[in-house]
């Protein structure tokens, strides 16, 4: 699934990336560690070398034209990509409800909370990205990738910090 992630969007690494850091850390545990990463690492690369390969051999790159394009002079990239994600927060007025609600989650969180602590990460690293390479002219499109983790986040906040009571139905 990661490798066809990849060729279908080379920025889906962004957030493999947590993903691979919490496999990494699991393995240490393993009984056999070289194999449990060879056989879910192994597909993905031979899927990925292959077809990098076949991009580079007939393109002469890796990355596409748009890439370049896109990479040329538009001024300070982070200060856009920042503006960019901030108009996005504001205006669904996600940046109170987070800005508020993250620091109850963490207070509250117990050992137990790794999908949780999944999802802020893969936002984070998202973010990050989207800041670095300067967000872009459409509206917020290159946010929507994070939205199922952003919903998931804020599905956490409304029980945890609401109470899963106040939110049932009352018959």
């Amino acid at each position: 699934a990661a490798g066809l992630a990849l060729m279908t969007r080379m920025d889906s690494a962004v957030l493999l990336l947590p993903l691979g850091i919490q496999f990494l850390w699991h393995l240490r545990n393993a009984d056999r560690p070289m194999a449990s990463l060879i056989l879910l690492v192994g597909p993905a690369l031979l899927l990925l070398g292959t077809w990098l390969g076949w991009k580079l051999s007939y393109y002469g790159d890796i990355f596409p034209n748009t890439y370049y394009a896109k990479v040329g002079g538009w001024g300070d990239p982070t200060g856009n990509g920042a503006t960019y994600v901030w108009r996005y927060l504001e205006a669904y007025t996600f940046w109170p409800i987070l800005g508020i609600g993250i620091p109850l989650l963490m207070w509250k969180r117990t050992s137990q909370d790794t999908p949780l602590l999944w999802a802020l990460a893969c936002l984070a690293c998202w973010f990050g990205y989207v800041i670095n390479v300067g967000g872009d002219f459409m509206e917020f499109r290159f946010l929507v990738p994070a939205f199922p983790l952003l919903a998931f986040v804020l599905a956490r906040l409304a029980v945890d910090v609401l109470g899963a009571r106040v939110l049932q139905k009352r018959e």
